[in-house]
């Protein structure tokens, strides 16, 4: 299962297996909503530990369900909102990680 269609096959059947115990679809991110969430882990992974990219991954799927819950603001919409608060973090010439 290397490469991309064994990952994304392997997505969809988390979605699938996640989304059963919820009762509902649970949509895996794939197209631009996946290349978003990849290239914010990317950017925490080059700028300190790159055990923190998963963990950062998981952090914003949080933050852009609450935030959704909190004002109803769409998926989309929190996760770019998420992105440029991740790009504004990692940005070349901040101070790294302590």
């Amino acid at each position: 299962m290397n490469g991309p269609e064994g990952e994304a096959d392997l997505l969809r059947r988390t979605a699938r297996v996640l989304g059963e115990r919820l009762g509902q679809d649970l949509d895996p991110p794939l197209g631009e909503r996946g290349s978003l969430v990849l290239r914010m882990a990317h950017d925490i992974a080059h700028a300190g530990e790159r055990q923190q990219a998963p963990l950062t991954a998981y952090l914003v799927g949080r933050y852009v369900e609450l935030r959704r819950q909190a004002t109803g603001m769409s998926e989309a919409d929190a996760l770019d909102e998420a992105a440029r608060d991740i790009a504004t973090l990692t940005a070349p010439g901040l101070p790294g990680p302590a």
